[in-house]
């Protein structure tokens, strides 16, 4: 199952299993999925997830094609995404979601985009 080929020990599955039963298509690279999800306005998103404890969720607007953006996240590192207002607009960067509890992090993922 494609859950199993990117668990790690301390990542909660609970987000991935919640990402991949929401989302409308998932994008798989071999490092990380980027899930397209919708609000309740029907408006798309994209959430780039990487199953490790210590990575932080990362949300994007569908501005770009999904190809496009898993191109692009490649070759950004992750905290020039949260530093620079440049390259957060290009990619249509709405925040990110610090992995702690399951709980926290649906709260969080709500409030970015106004869903649940």
């Amino acid at each position: 199952e494609l859950k199993d080929l990117f668990f790690h020990n301390g990542y909660d599955i609970n987000i991935f299993e919640y990402l991949r039963d929401k989302s409308t298509e998932t994008y798989v690279d071999n490092f990380s999925f980027v899930f397209r999800l919708e609000d309740k306005a029907g408006k798309s998103f994209f959430v780039w997830e990487v199953s490790k404890r210590t990575l932080a969720t990362y949300v994007f607007s569908d501005d770009i094609e999904p190809e496009q953006l898993l191109a692009r996240l490649k070759l950004t590192p992750r905290l020039e995404i949260r530093n620079n207002k440049e390259i957060q607009k290009s990619l249509g960067y709405k925040g990110f979601i610090i992995h702690t509890t399951y709980e926290a992090w649906i709260e969080k993922l709500a409030s970015i985009l106004k869903i649940n």
